[in-house]
């Protein structure tokens, strides 16, 4: 596999890092299916398992970065879902960020990740308010902080609660797949609960069908991407 990994004009590129730690033992499988399940990644101490993940995907993870910033080979999103489960060395827990740098080193091993990194100039979105106001509320006192997916037909539901705008952003481009960078122009410094249902974004541009969601507001049996 090759991918180019954009990197935001106004950045500086960074020298290649050095070799990223690798996990004691780690096992790949196909995903039984269905066909488009949701993702999931459950950590346990040192322990990770990963469900229903796609090369691309994966490498968003492993690097930290969003569908805009992964230029992918062919036309066709590939939709080869697997599952990972995988111990890192020693008896430590770790975080996600901790994870990254391990999957890196599988990505390299076991699919024999490629990579370059370019600057590009792309259009983006601005996330703003609209005049009458968000029409989310804030998440009120001692509510439990969760970020949940579902999915319903060709729609995903994102589910967020304790959600700062920082991180609504974020969700919208992994959950949706957007191909363009979402900038926050809101202004609102709180936190959120927020429920969006859409359907991603390589559907749209592989097919449209009656009842599918733009994430930018528009339904229709043709939806008209924004460039």
């Amino acid at each position: 596999w090759l991918f180019v990994l954009l990197v935001p004009a106004a950045l500086p590129q960074t020298s290649v890092p050095p070799v990223p730690p690798a996990f004691e033992v780690a096992s790949i499988r196909p995903n039984p299916g269905p066909r488009r399940e949701i993702q999931g990644f459950y950590s346990s101490g040192p322990k990770l398992r990963m469900i229903a993940w796609n090369v691309i995907s994966l490498v968003m993870e492993a690097y930290d970065l969003s569908d805009h910033e992964v230029v992918y080979p062919g036309a066709v999103y590939p939709l080869e879902m697997y599952d990972i489960e995988a111990k890192a060395e020693g008896e430590v827990p770790h975080t996600r960020p901790e994870f990254r740098p391990m999957l890196q080193s599988l990505l390299t091993e076991r699919f024999q990740l490629k990579y370059h990194r370019e600057m590009r100039r792309l259009p983006v979105y601005f996330l703003t308010v609209g005049k009458n106001g968000p029409t989310f509320q804030e998440s009120r006192p001692g509510s439990n902080r969760h970020a949940k997916v579902g999915l319903e037909g060709r729609k995903y539901i994102l589910d967020l609660s304790l959600s700062p705008m920082e991180a609504l952003v974020k969700n919208i481009t992994s959950t949706f797949f957007v191909k363009q960078p979402v900038l926050d122009k809101t202004g609102l410094t709180g936190v959120y609960d927020i429920k969006l249902t859409a359907t991603p974004e390589f559907m749209l541009l592989d097919s449209n069908e009656p009842g599918d969601i733009d994430i930018f507001g528009l339904e229709s049996e043709n939806i008209a991407r924004p460039v």
